[in-house]
């Protein structure tokens, strides 16, 4: 058992400033502060070309950049969100005395990128190794995790992200859903993990033909989104907003279609709880873990069932329910709670 001593931790920052993950990475830092540990940002990739090169599984480069900046800072434990990052921490830690905790928040999968293919070669030897654990943001990640690894799922820490979003921003009174316009609002960026054609196919089954969907204009998938929704005769009531307005159709829409295929973190689900809507959307482990069986929160669907996605929206638009348990909800992910979890389980990591 290592000595208790004020625990001093390393946050890997991931890149790109306004997605929600960084963004709550970031909201994160300043309440664990709060409750008394000592957080440093290490910096994320400051270029484009650096975020490329990371992906691309170029590790050297950004492994020397935290093993420097973890010998300044002495941090007895530090944290990756991204593979990338996961690689390029086990190598900064090599022959340190921080311990590296690797916070993966996808199922186990291979993909083409060669930094993912080695993480998942060689995570068992990474688990076993001493000083570096595991984390995930939810349980059954936790369980998926730990059998991926080797390891009991004990060894595996569940620690979520906060709702990145600033309180004062948020209604502090439930608002009135029927009051609203028939609005549906698919906030995601139009990529294909976050399944925005089955969105829309799921819209076009509404027979209520004053219903409305917005989207925001960005992603990869936007130009095969447009031409689905001139293809399906949609164009009057699909509505593409720029990303930067997105934000603001929170307070407009009557509820939240999130049907993902794979969704890391459901920070969108959480957003879309603390405006009150009701979100419909796919049975993923995030939200799962967010919505789970509470038709209070929402409703829950297999992850190619359009037909029944497009019931529920229907039922929901119909009959949004009260805002109030949703609001309650969002609030377990506020930044302090989400700091307390935290501060338990990475004080166990850190005296284990």
């Amino acid at each position: 058992m290592r000595s208790r001593q004020p625990l001093h931790i390393a946050l890997v920052a991931p890149a790109g400033d306004d997605a929600p993950p960084p963004r709550a990475v970031r909201a994160l830092a300043p309440a664990l502060r709060a409750h008394g540990i000592d957080v440093t940002l290490l910096p994320a990739p400051t270029t484009a070309a650096d975020t490329r090169r990371a992906q691309a599984g170029h590790i050297w480069p950004r492994a020397r950049t935290l093993r420097l900046a973890l010998r300044r800072d002495g941090a007895r434990l530090a944290l990756s969100f991204t593979v990338p990052d996961h690689l390029a921490l086990s190598l900064a830690t090599l022959g340190r005395p921080t311990r590296a905790i690797l916070w993966q928040a996808a199922l186990p999968a291979w993909s083409t990128t060669a930094a993912s293919r080695w993480f998942w070669r060689l995570l068992p030897l990474l688990v076993k190794r001493a000083g570096t654990a595991l984390a995930a943001p939810n349980a059954p990640l936790v369980e998926t995790l730990a059998r991926r690894a080797g390891v009991p799922a004990g060894m595996v820490a569940r620690l979520p992200l906060p709702l990145p979003d600033d309180a004062e921003s948020l209604p502090q009174a439930p608002p009135d859903l029927l009051s609203r316009p028939p609005v549906i609002l698919f906030p995601a960026p139009l990529e294909r993990a976050m399944q925005p054609g089955m969105a829309v196919r799921a819209f076009g089954l509404l027979e209520d033909e004053s219903a409305r969907l917005v989207l925001p204009a960005t992603g990869t998938s936007e130009r095969a989104i447009r031409h689905m929704v001139e293809h399906l005769g949609l164009r009057r009531r699909v509505t593409f907003v720029p990303p930067r307005e997105i934000g603001g159709w929170f307070d407009k829409a009557r509820l939240c279609c999130l049907p993902p295929r794979i969704d890391p973190f459901g920070l969108y689900a959480l957003r879309a709880l603390a405006h009150g809507l009701p979100v419909v959307g796919t049975r993923i482990p995030a939200l799962v873990d967010i919505i789970g069986h509470d038709p209070a929160l929402g409703t829950l669907v297999e992850t190619t069932d359009t037909e029944g996605l497009g019931h529920a929206l229907a039922r929901r638009l119909r009959h949004p329910g009260e805002a109030a348990p949703r609001l309650r909800r969002a609030r377990d992910f506020s930044p302090a709670r989400i700091a307390e979890e935290w501060k338990e389980r990475i004080s166990h990591i850190a005296n284990d």
